[in-house]
């Protein structure tokens, strides 16, 4: 299934908070993963040097009750994506997926398992994002039913103890596959096309019943006042070049009703030129005064995240 991603809430430049647990560093994440103080956190991270000759840094995110999520190695605890393996947690305290890092390679092993603790599939991620290619997967007996990309594919959501899936081929999905998006309560059927497109897809949700139908898995979310857009574009296109890079690159985080909430840089923490700092609080001065159209899972408004790319004038 595609991976669902918890995306990331205040705006203008917030606390960073870390107490000293016993070595570790602990910092307060709020719903967008941002740091923030702790009356305000859904989340928080511990953060552990454990290498011996170079920093080598173990990161585990726990939701803020104490439950364990995720867990994995970083070398630089601000940028870069993980080394070596990644893990996921389901809320029981078993791994759910293990996503397998190579220097060499964009491209990403992963391996997922039942919520009881079973091998359920081995895919990889194209690039490392989105875009998956299954392999092989097995059923709760652990009989394989899907072979280099031919056969079936289940999974079993932890909330409601239900199996969703449908058919494979080529690697990719066929025919009709029923899912569930546990965090907007919707159960879903999507319809898709011999080459792996989706046709049509209709989801339900659960508290009201209202059915949406859409034509696309996943919308991102988009700028609706364009002017305002261009205004800001036009500022940061006057901010001279002192970077490696002839752009900057902004994440803003926008709810489901279409508010900006937060932006921050896209590839790293805190910005690391002067040009890159100018053009982030210029998107935080004007970033309540936008509109969105809102991320759209499968026609359901949900929390989400836009990318900004800004030209810099060349010096």
């Amino acid at each position: 299934m595609k991976h669902q991603k918890t995306i990331t809430t205040v705006l203008g430049y917030l606390l960073f908070i870390t107490t000293s647990v016993f070595g570790q560093e602990k910092m307060y994440l709020n719903k967008w993963k941002a740091e923030c103080q702790k009356s305000e956190a859904e989340f928080y991270q511990t953060i552990e040097n454990v290498g011996t000759e170079t920093p080598l840094y173990q990161i585990k995110t726990f939701s803020i009750d104490g439950v364990l999520l995720t867990n994995g190695l970083k070398e630089d605890v601000k940028k870069g994506r993980y080394i070596n393996e990644f893990k996921e947690y389901y809320k029981n305290g078993n791994v759910s997926r293990i996503y397998h890092y190579k220097k060499s390679e964009k491209d990403v092993f992963v391996e997922t398992f039942f919520p009881e603790g079973q091998k359920r599939s081995e895919l990889i991620l194209i690039g490392g994002y989105d875009e998956e290619k299954f392999l092989n997967a097995w059923n709760e007996e652990g009989e394989q039913i899907c072979t280099n990309g031919e056969g079936e594919y289940f999974w079993k959501s932890e909330k409601n103890g239900k199996l969703y899936g449908g058919k494979m081929t080529k690697f990719h999905k066929i025919g009709e596959w029923t899912g569930y998006v546990e965090d907007l309560d919707i159960t879903f059927t999507d319809t898709y096309r011999a080459d792996g497109s989706l046709q049509k897809g209709q989801a339900v949700r659960q508290s009201d019943k209202k059915v949406f139908t859409y034509k696309d898995e996943y919308v991102y979310p988009y700028v609706l006042n364009y002017v305002l857009y261009k205004k800001v574009k036009s500022k940061i296109n006057n901010l001279p070049k002192d970077i490696n890079s002839d752009h900057v690159y902004i994440s803003v985080y926008i709810n489901k009703d279409g508010e900006g909430e937060y932006a921050k840089m896209r590839f790293t923490d805190e910005p690391t030129s002067e040009s890159e700092r100018q053009a982030l609080a210029i998107v935080r001065k004007y970033l309540k005064k936008f509109n969105f159209e809102p991320t759209k899972n499968r026609g359901v408004a949900t929390d989400g995240k836009a990318y900004f790319k800004f030209k810099l004038k060349k010096s």
